[in-house]
């Protein structure tokens, strides 16, 4: 497992750039897959906006900035889902998400999601998901050949909501996915009509993650969330990520403190979320609990049994690192050693942070928020974060 000597900047401006999220799109079969990153810019003082890159040559190089959201509020947690074109002609369906509120006056959070039906060369006006107005944050999404799917959190419940995606978004009825608390949902289809959403569940002492499932597309849900971190019992998980093999296993993985620093966990499930394993695996190589290991993203290939899991690292300090590893049996172990990404860069050197992890038929990609051009801060005052990729070779 081998990745770029040289990392990629995909947008080294000088302004602040955080929360990259990206997808691939094109044929599965094409060895030059349409690329997307999605990210916020501090374009103006403390207000962040919604933009996003595209590349037509797999994510060697990158166009121009296309606008989504540039209003007078703040744009925050952006993400991305791709639906792909079946072939190099037909155009990919794009939609980005995120959280929006007032710069001034009373924060009235609420969810919106635009759609691009050309490859992202444009995107419709952002369409509101939540119905109940002003206390919805944190949003995720998926989408399948049919769906947009949605998953927020709203005052301290998990919701999640569909829309058809086949022209403009209409998001008509909003689903809580369990009665008691619960906090930072992540989202996943299969593209067989299974949807599966986990989050961090809060009803007890201990932080937890729990799972909810439909098999309808989003019709229907289960009444509650299942456990997913059956083998933790003196430590919280938290930050969980989600994968979805088409028609497969699920896969699920968290920071977990139950040794001390946080340690990177993940668990898996073949029947789509409703029973998962007894006892997970750790992932980071390190020695337990000994150095923080935390936010991580998880990714499946299209085909075959490879799991991705990459992540923040303090190991080597005073910075963070970001670090990935790689599953070849299905997420049943993982790989030792793991593999430090931002290679170009001396361990510990310059703040790397908040990875996200994309593979495609040809390519996997990581990208993350990066301080190499000055020392770490704050995102808003601090000096200037830019996104950097890298690819497994």
């Amino acid at each position: 497992m081998t990745w770029q000597s040289s990392d990629i900047a995909i947008d080294a401006t000088n302004v602040t750039k955080v929360e990259p999220r990206v997808a691939f799109g094109g044929p599965a079969s094409s060895t030059q897959n349409r690329a997307y990153v999605a990210y916020e810019r501090f374009a103006t003082g403390n207000q962040r906006d919604v933009y996003l890159r595209r590349s037509l040559d797999n994510g060697l190089t990158w166009g121009g900035l296309v606008a989504i959201e540039t209003t007078t509020k703040d744009a925050l947690f952006v993400r991305i889902a791709v639906h792909p074109g079946a072939t190099s002609s037909v155009p990919d369906r794009i939609v980005v998400c995120w959280e929006t509120i007032f710069t001034s006056g009373a924060i009235k959070p609420n969810i919106l999601c635009a759609l691009s039906t050309n490859s992202g060369q444009s995107f419709a006006a952002g369409q509101q998901v939540n119905l109940v107005a002003d206390s919805s944050i944190v949003p995720e999404v998926a989408i399948d050949s049919g769906y947009v799917h949605v998953a927020w959190q709203d005052g301290d419940k998990v919701k999640a909501a569909r829309s058809p995606h086949a022209s403009a978004l209409t998001f008509a009825t909003n689903v809580q996915l369990s009665p008691q608390p619960g906090q930072e949902p992540r989202i996943a289809a299969d593209g067989s009509g299974t949807v599966l959403v986990v989050w961090e569940d809060i009803r007890d002492p201990l932080v937890n993650i729990r799972a909810n499932r439909s098999v309808d597309s989003g019709q229907t849900w289960l009444a509650d969330g299942v456990r997913v971190d059956k083998d933790v019992v003196n430590g919280d998980s938290i930050q969980p990520a989600i994968a979805m093999r088409p028609g497969g296993r699920a896969f699920v993985a968290w920071a977990d403190t139950s040794r001390g620093q946080h340690d990177i966990y993940t668990n898996f499930s073949d029947d789509g979320g409703m029973t998962w394993g007894v006892v997970a695996s750790r992932v980071n190589a390190d020695t337990p609990g000994t150095a923080t290991s935390h936010s991580p993203a998880i990714a499946v290939a299209p085909s075959g049994n490879n799991v991705y899991v990459t992540w923040e690292d303090y190991r080597t300090g005073p910075q963070r690192d970001i670090y990935a590893s790689v599953s070849l049996d299905n997420g049943v172990t993982w790989n030792v050693p793991d593999y430090r990404i931002n290679e170009s860069l001396p361990a510990g050197a310059a703040d790397t942070r908040l990875p996200y992890i994309w593979v495609s038929a040809a390519r996997v990609a990581v990208v993350w928020i990066d301080n190499r051009s000055g020392a770490s801060g704050s995102v808003t005052t601090g000096p200037t974060a830019d996104i950097y990729a890298s690819y497994l070779e």
